[in-house]
């Protein structure tokens, strides 16, 4: 299974981290992905080389594509190569805090969705056929949407939406531990 992280300079990576872990232990590749194909620095200023540019990619090739939250680049919002990219997947979009802005502004917002309070008041124009329920995370189809600060509930909307939470018993518990970081 292939998931497509969609990197932008202060993408708070923190928010998807134990995430990609898991995913990765369960055999998932993930390409780092951004709108020009450069490399990034998320909020801590940890450097992430790029695997591909946005117009380098096929969308459907991806099963998941993830995206921490952040401050967001106005120059992404609306950004053609990001919305043929998001419009033309096929999988699981996941969307952390901020990042809702982006698949809003693709026009794959519509019902219940989630993000920070402010940033759904800032960007009221992205959700035109959305409708923020303020909850710690939302799934809304193949779109998962959260609160920042609720990176867990996220993790494992996610986790469950992907078919890992099913295939695998002992994985609620682990990333609950790990979330927690108590010991093992």
């Amino acid at each position: 299974m292939r998931t497509a992280f969609l990197g932008f300079d202060g993408c708070a990576i923190w928010q998807v981290a134990l995430l990609q872990m898991f995913l990765a232990n369960a055999g998932w590749t993930m390409d780092t992905i951004t709108a020009d194909g450069d490399e990034i620095v998320t909020d801590g200023g940890l450097r992430l080389r790029t695997t591909r540019a946005l117009v380098d990619v096929r969308p459907r090739d991806y099963h998941l594509i993830l995206m921490a939250g952040g401050d967001i680049p106005r120059s992404l919002v609306g950004d053609p190569s990001l919305q043929r990219f998001l419009t033309q997947s096929c999988g699981i979009i996941a969307a952390s805090c901020a990042s809702a802005v982006l698949v809003g502004s693709a026009g794959l917002i519509v019902g219940d969705y989630t993000c920070m309070p402010h940033t759904a008041e800032r960007y009221r124009d992205c959700f035109p056929n959305g409708h923020y329920t303020g909850a710690d995370v939302c799934r809304n189809n193949r779109i998962v949407t959260s609160q920042g600060h609720a990176h867990y509930e996220f993790m494992m909307t996610v986790l469950d939406a992907v078919g890992l939470v099913a295939a695998d018993e002992g994985l609620s518990r682990l990333a609950l531990k790990l979330s927690k970081n108590q010991p093992l």
